[in-house]
C-alpha cells in the first residue's frame, strides 16, 4: 500500500470516528423561529427531557425544533420529508436522547399515539443569541 493510500484511509477512518465533531450547519433558510440566534455547534446526538417533544418551524416543514433553555436545537428533515406546522412529531421509541437517522413521526398530542408520516432526524445545530 502506497504512503498516500495509507494517509488517505486514516483520514476516512477518522473522520467517521464515533464522537467525531460536526461542522457548525449554516441556518436552514427562511426559519423565523431563529431570527437573531447563530449557529454554534451540531452534533449527531441530543438529550431530550421526558415529555417533551419536537414542534415544526411555521416557515419549514423540513425543520424540527427542541427548545431547550435559551437554545433552540434543530434538526432538518430531508426535502421528501416534513410535517405541517401544528402538528405534534413524536419520536418512534422513548429514550434519553435523540440521534441523527432515528425516526419521528406524526401524532396526537393528548394520548402521543403515532400515527402518519415517518421522516428521520439528520444532525441536531444549537442556536443561540448572538452578542
Amino acid at each position: 500500500m502506497s504512503n498516500k493510500t495509507v494517509v488517505l484511509v486514516a483520514l476516512l477512518a477518522c473522520s467517521c470516528a464515533k464522537g467525531a465533531p460536526e461542522p457548525v450547519a449554516p441556518p436552514p433558510q427562511r426559519v423565523a423561529e431563529l431570527a437573531g440566534r447563530l449557529p454554534v455547534k451540531s452534533q449527531r446526538c441530543i438529550g431530550v427531557e421526558s415529555g417533551r417533544v419536537f414542534r415544526i418551524s411555521n416557515s419549514d416543514p423540513h425543520v424540527l425544533l427542541y427548545e431547550e433553555d435559551k437554545v433552540i436545537w434543530v434538526s432538518t428533515l430531508e426535502d421528501s420529508c416534513g410535517f405541517s406546522p401544528g402538528q405534534t412529531v413524536i419520536p418512534d421509541s422513548n429514550a434519553a436522547y435523540y440521534c441523527k437517522g432515528d425516526l419521528v413521526r406524526s401524532g396526537e398530542q393528548v394520548t402521543l399515539l403515532p400515527f402518519g408520516r415517518i421522516c428521520a432526524l439528520g444532525n441536531f445545530t444549537a442556536f443561540k443569541f448572538g452578542r
